[in-house]
């Protein structure tokens, strides 16, 4: 009966005091000097290939051998997120 008794005091307690969360909203894009990127200001880097390579940069190459290793664990850490 104690027990009944508190869990239906704190169901009561629980609903009546949720607390009122502000919604978050976008920046404003004028006056607080933030400027959207632009893309065409961008600088283009060629990497030596042999160099990426060298030091395993797979995702340089889409034909990598460990990129499909790579698929399979994003596939295992999706799959253990969701559960």
């Amino acid at each position: 009966m104690k027990l009944r008794k508190a869990l239906d005091k704190a169901r009561n307690t629980r609903n009546t005091e949720v607390e009122e969360i502000p919604a978050q909203t976008l920046p404003e894009q004028a006056g607080n000097g933030w400027a959207a990127p632009r893309y065409t200001d961008s600088i283009e880097y060629m990497m030596d290939p042999d160099s990426v390579e060298k030091n395993r940069v797979v995702s340089m190459n889409p034909d990598a051998n460990e990129i499909e290793r790579y698929k399979i664990l994003r596939t295992r850490i999706h799959q253990q997120a969701r559960n």
